[in-house]
């Protein structure tokens, strides 16, 4: 929605780039609930909040992802700059966009330095989750049959 109300009280900068329906239409199409946004409404976030938004595009047929960003705008006057940046960047054939998701992550915590503070806290915090999942674990009852419980302590010992 702030990107709706961004252009209700901005209408300059976007009115020329709808041309199939009424401004008012527009606008109202947009705000119904489970409607996409389109490049205008991220513009319009992007200008609002000041955010540079960064939109990864893919198709199931495709091998690559699609970068569209969005920088807010820093004009005043009164025509509209909108700086898209668009790149495209290959992957691996079988990344799922999961993958692409864990690795992302991955790169930018590896990125960030931790204190040992904050490290520490983190390692209690595991150990002890293990601790109550394991506990909460041991506390239900078993459903493995005999058999089963049999194999597992075989494979226990070797």
């Amino acid at each position: 929605m702030a990107g709706i109300a961004y252009m209700r009280n901005n209408p300059e900068r976007f009115i020329e780039s709808n041309t199939e329906i009424s401004w008012l239409e527009y606008l109202n199409n947009m705000s119904m609930q489970g409607t996409w946004g389109d490049a205008m409404i991220i513009q319009a976030v992007a200008d609002q909040l000041k955010l540079k938004i960064t939109v990864a595009e893919t198709h199931e047929g495709f091998h690559e992802y699609h970068y569209v960003s969005t920088l807010p705008c820093t004009s005043m006057s009164g025509f509209v700059e909108i700086y898209p940046e668009q790149s495209t960047q290959s992957s691996l054939p079988n990344q799922t966009r999961t993958q692409y998701i864990n690795k992302y992550m991955k790169q930018k915590r590896a990125n960030e330095t931790q204190s040992p503070e904050a490290k520490e806290k983190r390692r209690v915090y595991a150990k002890e989750y293990r601790k109550r999942k394991q506990a909460s674990e041991s506390s239900q009852p078993s459903t493995l049959s005999i058999e089963a419980k049999q194999k597992k302590r075989l494979y226990a010992k070797q």
